[in-house]
Formats: structure tokens, sequence, C-alpha cells
């Protein structure tokens, strides 16, 4: 029993980590002065209790395509903007959207717990090397957007930058690592459930509707619409789930996620010392992601649910 703890823990813990990377670490790219270490250990283990939420979500529903994952991560993103912060009451109605639907759900929850840590194990290496190029030229392109967009904030030195994005990629290395290896060992049950939507509910009290009162009218409902799809989805029988994980990575695998943080540090190093010109200025990136993201939850919410084999 005592075994099965450690695991769980570990597990919780570690996906914790594998959120606090893409939706914090991967947005602001550098260490801030405000980034001490006692701080990102409170943020880390924030992130920690929602995902032990969201993950016990995915196997207690039937997580069998990328909609259902897309409505688990608007959950996620609310409770992250709402719940921990307050960023989803400041500036409506476009904070409903950003970031929870452009940031928190495609990258972190899509990204990283879908296509990377549920499906690419199972699939070629030329898969894996892809998309972890692919993440880490987008890595090297967001970090710099502050440079061309003087709103958003200043941009990571090259030092920085660099020592941010090694620290953090391999701990991400460790956290797939003890995750896939922790995982297929343990079951999430109710109290899964429970404990953290109660931990969650305390801090929601405590720090947000002390702030803000009229919070739950915003939040409430938004919740409500994601949960009952997730609940009529699951009355319905479904023999595969994509969640927990089938399969594991290599050992050459892990590897390849190596392929980013390089990818990302060339990037960042060919703007700041080439000079290159960026035609994609941040307000465009952001309304890029406000307009993907309401239309992947829209299609997500309203995609009829239907058995695997009709």
């Amino acid at each position: 029993m005592y075994d099965i703890y450690m695991k769980k823990t570990l597990t919780v813990l570690s996906s914790g980590y594998i959120a606090f990377f893409f939706s914090e670490r991967l947005f602001w790219s550098y260490f801030r002065p405000d980034d001490t270490p006692v701080e990102l250990l409170i943020t880390w283990l924030a992130y920690s209790i929602s995902i032990w939420l969201i993950i016990s979500l995915m196997q207690k529903y039937p997580i069998t395509n990328i909609w259902d994952v897309i409505i688990i991560g608007a959950i996620y993103g609310w409770i992250v903007e709402g719940v921990l912060a307050i960023t989803l009451y400041t500036e409506l109605p476009i904070s409903i959207i950003f970031t929870s639907l452009s940031w928190h759900m495609p990258l972190t929850i899509l990204l990283g717990f879908l296509f990377i840590l549920t499906l690419s194990p199972q699939k070629k290496d030329i898969y894996t090397v892809m998309l972890f190029l692919g993440v880490g030229i987008f890595w090297g392109f967001w970090s710099i957007i502050g440079y061309v967009d003087p709103d958003f904030g200043k941009v990571a030195s090259l030092e920085s930058f660099i020592n941010h994005t090694v620290i953090t990629s391999l701990l991400l290395i460790l956290a797939i690592f003890l995750v896939q290896k922790n995982i297929p060992h343990i079951t999430f049950i109710k109290r899964d459930i429970y404990i953290p939507s109660v931990i969650l509910t305390i801090w929601y009290l405590l720090s947000v509707i002390t702030i803000i009162p009229w919070a739950p009218i915003i939040l409430i409902p938004l919740l409500f619409i994601s949960f009952r799809k997730l609940h009529r989805k699951g009355k319905l029988s479904y023999t595969k789930s994509l969640w927990p994980p089938n399969g594991l990575f290599k050992k050459h695998q892990y590897f390849y996620i190596l392929i980013m943080p390089i990818a990302a540090i060339v990037t960042h190093f060919l703007y700041l010392n080439l000079q290159l010109p960026v035609t994609f200025p941040g307000p465009v990136v952001y309304m890029f992601g406000l307009v993907i993201g309401t239309f992947l939850y829209l299609k997500a919410l309203f995609k009829k649910n239907i058995l695997p084999h009709q």
C-alpha cells in the first residue's frame, strides 16, 4: 500500500511539473526577478494539485479522441486562470479565452499530455523528432516576441534564456520518465477527484472570492458546461481510452526531447545575433491563439458523442 501511495505521489508531482513547464516556463521563457525558489516551488505544487484533478478526470471519463482532450484542457485552463489566479475575470470577455483556451488547453494538455506523453511513444521516431523540433522552434520564437512587441515584456538575453531552457528541459525529461514509469501501476479513484477539488475550492474561497465576489458567475457556468459534456459521454460504453498512456518512451527517445531546447536556443540566438526579421508581431500571435482556441473548444463541445465502432 505504501508503495502505491509513493507511485501515485510521484506521478502527481511529475505530472504537475509537466503542466508547470508548458503552462509557465514555456510562456515566460526565462527566470524573472521574482521567481525565487520558494515561489517556483509553490507554483509547481499548485499546478500539481490542479493536474491531479485533471488526470483523475481523464481516468474516470472515457478519453477516446482529441475532442475529449480539448474539453479536459478547457477545464484545466479555467481552473488555472480562474481558481489559481484571477486572470479569468480581469478583461472580460476576452479573458475567458486568453490564456485558458489559447495557451493552457492547446499547449499544456493537447501538446504536453496528449501528443508528447501519450502518443509519442506509440509513433515512429520521426514523429517524435519533428514534434520536439517544432516545439523548440516555437519556444525560441515565442521568447523573442517581447522584442518586437514592447507591451509584452523584455526579451531574455541569450545567457538567461539558455540557463532557463536547459534547467527546465532536463527537469521535464525527468518528469516524463517518472510519470511513464509509475502510472501503469496505479489507478486514480473517486478520492483522487474529491481531495484536489476540496483543496482548490478552499483556495478559491480564500484567494479569489475575497477579491472578486462575483467570480463564480463566470467560472461555474464554464465548468458546468464542460463537465456536463464529459458526464454525458461517460454514460456511453467504451473499450479503449487514451489515458493512461499505453506506451512508454524507449531509452533513445528521451534524447529526442533534447532537440526541443537546442532548437529553441538556436532560434533565439539567430534572432538576437543576426537580427532576422519577424513578420508576426505579438498581437497577431495572440489573436491567432484566441481564434484557434475558441474554434477547437466549440467544435469539441457540440460534437456528437458516438461509440468508437459507429
